[in-house]
């Protein structure tokens, strides 16, 4: 799969800043950059907690992107092997197609 984003395993860093609700990303040791997450109300732990899940959401993005991709590539195999019928997941198809070409383009 030809990509354009920044390759590597992205991590957030755990030193986010509470304060402006930034966090900074990384693809292995090089700095991707830096985002703000809008906080939800109201504000503390749980508002916190929901901040980073998100921060790590983002940050799972490339890998998720390359399992759905390869998913894709199983269930085309398995449709053109004979396992599965084409009707059964064209849908699931489409919408993985759909998925990946709206992160790549």
């Amino acid at each position: 799969m030809k990509t354009k984003y920044t390759k590597g395993e992205w991590k957030v860093d755990e030193k986010r800043n509470l304060a402006t609700n930034e966090f900074s990303l990384f693809a292995g040791k090089k700095y991707i950059g830096r985002f703000t997450l809008a906080a939800p109300y109201p504000l503390g732990k749980e508002a916190t907690d929901e901040m980073y899940a998100n921060a790590k959401l983002i940050a799972s993005a490339p890998e998720l992107l390359e399992a759905l991709s390869k998913t894709n590539e199983v269930l085309r195999w398995a449709i053109d092997e004979g396992l599965l019928k084409e009707e059964q997941f064209e849908s699931i198809n489409k919408r993985n197609i759909k998925a990946i070409e709206k992160a790549t383009e």
